[in-house]
């Protein structure tokens, strides 16, 4: 009993330092996620889905007896060490790894190295979380709001609509014959579905029943889908403003007029419609791939369970 209470009296002790010495790195995390057409709006739902999946290998860790690994102790000071670095170079981004770092040194410390190995992913999904710094977001966007608009051009070029390309700008004469355009803005660069995704085709990934190179390769899909995903957003949108004009396709709020404004507020445009698709797309991509896979090769079989 003795042992119990001071077990817990020392994780409580734990757990205060870590909110005191972390509190405003969790600001910052909130901050980022809260951001109008940010691009970590998922980051709320990380911590749950770690915790949920230590959660569901209770049985499996309460057969393993704690064997405290000092290495641990060199992991935790690092990551106390990236904590200190990250708060007076003002790098939220070093701050924020660092939290994952410290986390995973008090777990092998207390725990051990086969409690760690069990709860790795669990620990490492809680990157996915972690805010990258601006510039480096705002200099992928752009290269993919790029890459996104002038794929786009050449595929409706091929199927003859004269499509003129001047930067993110595309010109284009409607079926009406005006002259008419459209601007691919940075929220239309994918690189919000990409991020959101690529937690997503982790955490799929690792709840999938295949092989280990299997869950590689689904992973590694969910990058490709997701660009193929937000292509396919572009093209509808432009062939919508090619058909009719640009305001149908991304200035009307059509649940405006349905009259759920006051629940959508500004969402409802059919460039937001559209954004839903993207993660539609790219969820039938990953859910097929995982079938195909699943039917290539031996299965895994269950531990425990010798070959025959």
């Amino acid at each position: 009993m003795t042992d119990a209470l001071r077990r817990h009296s020392g994780l409580l002790i734990i757990a205060l330092l870590m909110g005191g010495a972390f509190f405003h790195v969790a600001l910052d995390f909130k901050g980022k996620w809260d951001l109008k057409d940010g691009y970590y709006s998922h980051g709320y739902l990380i911590p749950p889905i770690s915790i949920y999946l230590v959660y569901r290998m209770r049985e499996e860790l309460s057969k393993l007896s704690p064997r405290p690994w000092n290495g641990g102790l060199a992991i935790l000071i690092f990551g106390c060490l990236m904590r200190i670095a990250g708060a007076f170079s003002r790098i939220n981004v070093l701050s924020g790894v660092s939290l994952i770092v410290v986390l995973l040194g008090l777990v092998l410390y207390l725990w051990g190295r086969k409690v760690t190995w069990k709860v790795l992913f669990p620990l490492l999904f809680l990157v996915v979380m972690v805010p990258a710094p601006t510039q480096f977001v705002n200099k992928v966007s752009f290269r993919m709001k790029m890459l996104a608009g002038s794929s786009s051009v050449r595929i409706l070029n091929w199927l003859d609509y004269g499509i003129v390309q001047e930067g993110s700008k595309m010109t284009f004469v409607r079926s009406d014959g005006e002259v008419d355009e459209l601007v691919v803005g940075s929220v239309c660069s994918g690189l919000r579905s990409l991020i959101a995704l690529i937690a997503f085709g982790a955490l799929f990934a690792y709840v999938t029943d295949v092989t280990l190179w299997k869950r590689l390769a689904l992973f590694a899909v969910s990058i490709p889908a997701a660009f193929i995903a937000n292509l396919a957003r572009i093209l509808l949108i432009t062939l919508i403003a090619l058909h009719w004009n640009s305001a149908v396709a991304v200035k009307i709020n059509y649940l405006e007029k349905l009259g759920l404004g006051g629940l959508t507020g500004e969402w409802g445009t059919m460039h937001d419609i559209t954004g839903i698709l993207v993660y539609i797309i790219a969820f039938v991509v990953l859910f097929s791939f995982e079938k195909l896979l699943a039917r290539i090769g031996p299965k895994p079989q269950p531990a425990g369970e010798e070959a025959k």
